[in-house]
C-alpha cells in the first residue's frame, strides 16, 4: 500500500475518520476492528482517498459539506473519528463521496455532482 492512501469511514450519525491504508496490511483470520461505534450508529460509507482529494457529505435534511481530505488528521483503526457535521434532531448523513483531486494539473472544470431529492427534484452543481 502507498503511504499517501487512506480509507475514509463515515457513520450515519455524522462521525468521520481517515485511517492510513497500510494499517490494514496485517489481516488475521479473526479480522480487524475498523472503527468504534456508539449504540444506534451505523458505519455506512467506506472510500479510498488521498490528501489531494475532497470529501462530499450530504444530510437527509439538505445540509451539505465539502472538506479537503488533507484537513482530516489520520487516526488509528479503533478510534471513533471526529464529528463531520453537527446534525439537527432526526437528521442523518444521506451520502458520502470522494471528489478526485487535481492530477497532472487537471482543474476538473467540466465535472459536476448531481443532487437529487426524495421528491424528485435535482440540481447539477460544479465540483470546482
Amino acid at each position: 500500500f502507498s503511504k499517501d492512501e487512506y480509507i475514509v469511514l463515515t457513520t450515519e450519525q455524522g462521525w468521520i475518520k481517515k485511517t492510513p491504508l497500510d494499517a490494514f496490511e496485517k489481516m488475521t483470520s479473526r479480522g480487524l476492528i475498523i472503527a468504534s461505534l456508539t449504540d444506534g450508529d451505523k458505519l455506512r460509507w467506506c472510500n479510498k482517498c488521498t490528501d489531494s482529494d475532497d470529501i462530499l457529505l450530504g444530510s437527509s435534511r439538505g445540509m451539505a459539506l465539502r472538506i479537503s481530505a488533507e484537513e482530516l488528521r489520520p487516526t488509528g483503526r479503533s478510534s471513533r473519528g471526529v464529528r463531520a457535521m453537527k446534525l439537527r434532531d432526526g437528521d442523518t448523513i444521506a451520502d458520502m463521496n470522494i471528489v478526485q483531486g487535481d492530477v497532472n494539473g487537471d482543474d476538473h472544470s467540466g465535472e459536476y455532482v448531481l443532487c437529487i431529492t426524495s421528491n424528485g427534484y435535482g440540481k447539477r452543481v460544479s465540483t470546482n
